[in-house]
């Protein structure tokens, strides 16, 4: 999926005309696609074998729900829907949870709601049910004027690859993992999760969580626009990967942006490359033969290694985005992560964020 994915992004950016643009951009589209429903895999497999676990961070509620909406926004200007988010003013300045997991819930519902909505609007709200000095019960909907529910079906609307009817993924596609993963991913935060909907009148989804109240001063820092950063000088970066594919999708990009990539294929000539020369950042893949980047990074890091500069910044690049993973990557001396598939903007986000103010050639 990263070289699909990047490929076609590349691809893209590449100057085609209208034809081909439209051909490029269908196959963009369907890996997207395709990643969805594999996320959706994983999520569920996670899910059933308990080992999903929930992050544990301050986040600003109210800024998450703008964010939800926003990302909500194209789809339903598309659709002549509108998109609406409704939050009580009451909501505590920051709460503790993990925002991530509750954006995805929110964006699936919303996401359902707009892709069974043909016209009317679709409306996102959140209420203090009740709040005290330390914990706040929040109500959440996602109410739409679409299809609506048969009341028969109801019933069985949150089980694993459970859809209304048959013709549904048909007509609409998905993999009827969404609802089920959102209610778990809701039980999981100790809430629950209903539907009322009349066919042929729309449906509103319902979910109550209680969390703790967090302080602004909890808050992290707001995350910097990359667009307003000034733009990472001409780097060196070591890319060590083991698929050549992946090699070649991140090479590009870096090129893209006027970076230059020299590859290593495992943690080995990662370690040998380090010694001959200097570089400014390394993307060190996590799983690789014959010595993966963990160990690397921990030998690297070593002062009696030999490399030219133990402090390197090192970036990991990996598929996996679960609870623990950044930590282990920083246990081994990285400093922080990309998962895959690589994303241009994330890319060039990172590279602003830890490259050095000067350039090496």
């Amino acid at each position: 999926m990263n070289g699909v994915i990047g490929m076609a992004g590349l691809l893209l950016d590449s100057g085609l005309d209208g034809e081909r643009k439209g051909y490029a951009a269908t196959i963009q589209h369907s890996a997207d696609a395709l990643l969805t429903i594999i996320n959706d895999i994983l999520d569920f497999s996670r899910v059933e074998s308990g080992r999903l676990e929930l992050e544990s961070l301050t986040f600003d509620l109210k800024g998450l729900m703008i964010e939800a909406s926003e990302l909500l926004t194209f789809q339903a200007s598309v659709k002549g829907l509108q998109l609406s988010s409704d939050v009580d003013p009451r909501l505590p300045d920051a709460v503790v949870g993990d925002p991530g997991r509750l954006r995805q819930v929110l964006i699936n519902l919303g996401g359902n709601a707009v892709k069974f909505t043909a016209s009317g609007q679709v409306i996102l709200r959140v209420r203090c049910a009740e709040q005290d000095h330390s914990r706040v019960e929040l109500v959440f909907e996602v109410e739409d004027t679409g299809i609506g529910i048969p009341a028969s079906k109801l019933p069985d609307l949150f089980n694993p690859f459970s859809q209304a009817d048959a013709t549904m993924a048909r007509r609409y596609g998905g993999t009827g993992l969404g609802l089920s993963i959102s209610k778990r991913l809701v039980e999981l935060m100790g809430g629950t999760m209903e539907v009322h909907s009349q066919e042929g009148l729309g449906s509103c989804f319902r979910f109550r969580v209680q969390l703790p109240v967090g302080t602004l001063a909890s808050l992290a820092a707001p995350t910097e626009d990359p667009g307003s950063r000034i733009p990472a000088p001409h780097l060196r970066v070591l890319v060590v990967e083991d698929n050549a594919i992946n090699q070649r999708v991140i090479s590009k990009m870096l090129e893209k942006v006027g970076h230059r990539a020299d590859m290593a294929g495992n943690g080995i000539e990662a370690l040998a490359a380090l010694c001959e020369r200097p570089y400014d950042l390394v993307l060190m893949d996590c799983q690789m033969p014959e010595m993966d980047g963990f160990e690397a990074t921990r030998l690297l890091r070593d002062p009696t290694s030999g490399v030219l500069d133990p402090q390197v910044k090192v970036m990991a690049l990996t598929a996996n985005a679960m609870v623990g993973d950044r930590e282990r990557c920083l246990a081994a001396g990285m400093d922080d992560y990309l998962t895959k598939p690589v994303q241009m903007q994330a890319l060039v986000s990172l590279l602003s964020r830890w490259s050095p103010a000067g350039e090496r050639r």
